[in-house]
């Protein structure tokens, strides 16, 4: 309640300030997707820790992309993990200890064309002067590694080990629109399905018995382009 925080908020941008002699730990969130198109992604970054009268400002770029602009001289680090989806697959990214040394600009974009399809990059644009210094390919890894993830109260998932029916229950009071979306460990997407809830608490019930005995993930998306839950899922 002591403490003093200097924001701008508006349409694709917020800024952070802070005055106060500690440092402040900051989580920078974003997630984009369009249930129409088979793209769809979710940036987390994590790490950014803020002296006093340090400052951070993100902003939404372009479709897909997330922009961290550090204004001051302090040296910072962070890590960031991306979930995006491509066509039928669905992958993820993660790095740590990426550095903002000095006034910087990183743009994080999943859907860089790259020599081995479509990946993640971050383009660093040093001293903010509109000219990019250097590309940062992310490396991808399995599902579920060093995922950073906050999964909402109200969804849930059973049974868990499963052999043949998935459930997912949503406990929201109200209707709204989801997308469920189910994958291998590589990220291959196997199911991708509409849910239209209704108020209340609801069960939405999958079949996965055809595929074989091993790990899963599932994915729900709210109507916001918002990942709300990701979890591993155990066939048998």
């Amino acid at each position: 309640m002591t403490e003093t925080d200097y924001s701008t908020i508006k349409n694709r941008y917020v800024s952070y300030g802070n005055p106060d002699n500690v440092t402040k730990d900051i989580i920078a969130s974003f997630s984009q997707l369009d249930p129409t198109l088979p793209t769809g992604c979710l940036i987390t970054v994590t790490g950014l820790s803020l002296p006093q009268y340090d400052s951070i400002i993100t902003i939404n770029p372009a479709n897909y992309q997330y922009q961290i602009i550090h204004p001051s001289n302090d040296t910072l680090s962070y890590t960031v993990n991306v979930l995006a989806i491509y066509n039928d697959t669905v992958k993820q990214f993660t790095a740590t200890g990426i550095p903002f040394t000095g006034p910087t600009s990183h743009v994080i974009d999943p859907y860089y064309n790259g020599p081995q399809g479509p990946q993640t990059i971050i383009k660093i644009d040093n001293g903010i002067d509109a000219i990019d210094d250097d590309t940062l390919f992310i490396v991808q890894v399995p599902l579920g590694i060093n995922d950073v993830k906050e999964n909402v109260s109200y969804i849930t998932l059973y049974p868990n080990p499963s052999s043949d029916k998935m459930n997912v229950q949503i406990a929201k009071q109200s209707n709204e629109d989801f997308q469920v979306v189910f994958t291998d460990i590589y990220g291959k997407m196997l199911l991708n399905e509409p849910v239209k809830h209704k108020m209340g608490t609801q069960n939405y019930t999958f079949d996965i018995s055809a595929y074989s005995p091993g790990m899963y993930f599932l994915l729900v998306f709210d109507k916001n382009q918002k990942a709300l839950f990701v979890e591993k899922v155990i066939k048998k």
